[in-house]
């Protein structure tokens, strides 16, 4: 018999990263064989057509009039054998339901994000779920802080698919291409600011074009902020926009640069580096278990503009070994095993902690 799998996600916005997990789990023939799942969206997505495009949409549970009513009706009249919380919150509400209507499901927090020092959420709500899903090595630390036990932790790192390397243009003299793919939005998460006083800081050096795949709600004041430091430059910006397939419309670029101050899993990092792209990056805990210094690119201090500007420039001199292969280092992460790996996870929860295979 399936297992029945409700996963509460709030907050989505149709464009980030957690949705592609999300994509890869509802599409994937294998899990759906042995569980029936059903995703919970008590928020609306601000890009309502990911849904749309979905064939998993009617598998979707949409809230209609109070959030928190709609949240409760999901968990109280259904049969459920696991509730997947994406928000800290979630596993509260879940655990009392559990607690006081003598539910039977067991209750899984699956944090896209790092789980201290976050202004917007309480890590303290972490502690009523039975069981943890993670996306990285730090975060089994982070969990371990607040007194979580690590057999009740389980990290699945998100998949990753090998790709076709684009072929490489015939190298200009004195000229570096670097993308970026994210969220475009002023605020210290992004720091896009450093991201462009790094091109300045090369641009004294170098001609730069910088080719950048994203949107926010701050679209037009950033690309001011861009254009006005770096109109004395040689600098050629390319805008993109918002891309569902942003790799399909990025050339090939020498070097992929992101000045994040946090990130959960970095799924845009690794999607660079299976395309045989290294990567300059914030000196950030949550990619340290796929960030290798030499062999796929290098990290800088956060707002240590001069030292990232070295950092580029030696990422340029990696010779053709290095650069050929940068791909490989990956292999662990390939989603060649993700289905097996998201299965027995959840297996080893059902049978810890209900006595079920």
């Amino acid at each position: 018999m399936k297992r029945k799998i409700k996963i509460i996600a709030p907050n989505l916005s149709g464009k980030g990263g957690t949705e592609k997990v999300l994509d890869y789990i509802f599409l994937s023939a294998l899990i759906r064989e042995k569980f029936n799942l059903t995703l919970v969206l008590p928020d609306i997505p601000e890009y309502y057509e990911w849904l749309n495009q979905r064939i998993y949409f009617e598998k979707t549970e949409l809230r209609q009039g109070n959030r928190t009513l709609f949240i409760l009706k999901q968990l109280i009249f259904d049969d459920i054998d696991v509730v997947i919380c994406l928000g800290p919150r979630l596993c509260y509400i879940a655990n009392q339901v559990k607690k006081y209507l003598k539910k039977f499901f067991i209750v899984l927090s699956w944090i896209h994000f790092p789980v201290l020092g976050m202004d917007f959420m309480n890590p303290k709500y972490l502690k009523y779920a039975d069981g943890h899903l993670v996306i990285n090595s730090e975060t089994v630390e982070q969990l371990e802080t607040l007194g979580i036990l690590k057999n009740n932790i389980k990290v699945i790192y998100n998949p990753v698919s090998s790709q076709k390397i684009k072929k490489q243009d015939i190298k200009q003299e004195n000229l570096i291409k670097i993308g970026y793919v994210g969220r475009l939005i002023l605020g210290p998460q992004k720091n896009l600011s450093t991201l462009f006083k790094v091109v300045a800081a090369l641009a004294v050096e170098k001609k730069i074009e910088l080719h950048i795949v994203g949107s926010g709600n701050q679209d037009s004041e950033l690309k001011d902020y861009a254009n006005n430091m770096l109109k004395s430059f040689p600098v050629k910006i390319n805008w993109y926009g918002w891309q569902e397939k942003p790799w399909d419309v990025l050339p090939y670029i020498d070097v992929f640069l992101l000045t994040s101050t946090f990130e959960d899993f970095g799924l845009v990092l690794v999607e660079a580096i299976s395309r045989n792209i290294p990567i300059v990056s914030t000196d950030l805990l949550e990619i340290r278990d796929f960030l290798k210094e030499g062999i796929n690119g290098e990290v800088a201090p956060a707002d240590q503009v001069e030292i990232f500007k070295q950092k580029v420039l030696k990422v340029l001199k990696y010779d053709e070994e290095t650069r050929s292969n940068i791909y490989k280092s990956l292999e662990f992460l390939y989603d060649t095993n993700y289905d097996e790996r998201f299965i027995q996870a959840i297996y080893y929860f059902l049978k810890c902690l209900r006595g079920k295979e």
